[in-house]
């Protein structure tokens, strides 16, 4: 399948669009990758995210370009926060209401909570 993808519709685009899809994958695969991490403890999740800006050092010379990846790879982490903050909302208002008891959650494996 990749094959075919390749040999009729990349081979026939242009450097630049190939070059701008490469950044964007890249990006992507950071922020695909901060949902994945090392537990330090139950409460510490060091996430992956730099994993892909180190890779990208190594393939693209421009520096403009790996900050536009660091900086859009930091800025797509913020999805996490704002669906970490609606979460804990959630529970502070099903808790307040008497909701579900203590239990532990993990919000997109980037923070861990113990309540």
């Amino acid at each position: 399948m990749a094959n075919v993808i390749y040999r009729y519709v990349l081979s026939h685009t242009s450097t630049r669009f190939k070059y701008i899809s490469s950044v964007l994958l890249v990006v992507f695969a950071g922020w695909i990758s901060s949902c994945f991490g090392f537990n330090f403890s139950e409460t510490v999740i060091f996430n992956l995210r730099f994993i892909p800006l180190i890779i990208a050092t190594l393939v693209y010379p421009r520096s403009y370009t790996l900050i536009i990846i660091g900086v859009a790879i930091g800025l797509t982490s913020f999805i996490f926060i704002s669906k970490l903050q609606q979460h804990m909302i959630f529970e502070a208002f099903q808790q307040a209401n008497g909701g579900p008891g203590k239990h532990l959650f993990t919000v997109s494996a980037h923070v861990s909570i113990r309540e």
